[in-house]
């Protein structure tokens, strides 16, 4: 029996004749990469209510139009933590959509 499994280790036998492996995932890493996509950068001082919902994340009509009524009453703003006066909009939203949005 030493002999078998010296035979059978030292041929290069790697146990996939026997189902050694199988149901497991293969021994190279896989790599994968999000395809780039290109945001269209929005001036939330001059956008409307469309342009503010389009590209932005968690950002619906509703809440851009929240976003423009803010600024008609306050006026614009001079710094992006500003939206987060408007109900709904939040440091994480802001957070996620701050390479996404310019002051102009």
């Amino acid at each position: 029996m030493a002999a078998l499994l010296v035979l059978v280790f030292g041929s290069g036998f790697t146990g996939a004749a026997l189902g050694a492996g199988e149901g497991k995932a293969s021994a190279k890493p896989k790599t994968s990469q999000a395809p780039a996509v290109h945001v269209k950068l929005v001036n939330i001082n001059t956008a409307t209510a469309e342009e503010l919902a389009a590209g932005r994340n968690g950002v619906g009509l509703r809440r851009a139009k929240e976003i423009v009524a803010y600024r008609q009453k306050v006026g614009r703003f001079s710094v992006t933590e500003q939206l987060t006066d408007i109900k709904g909009i939040g440091k994480k939203l802001l957070e996620r959509n701050r390479a996404r949005v310019v002051l102009e």
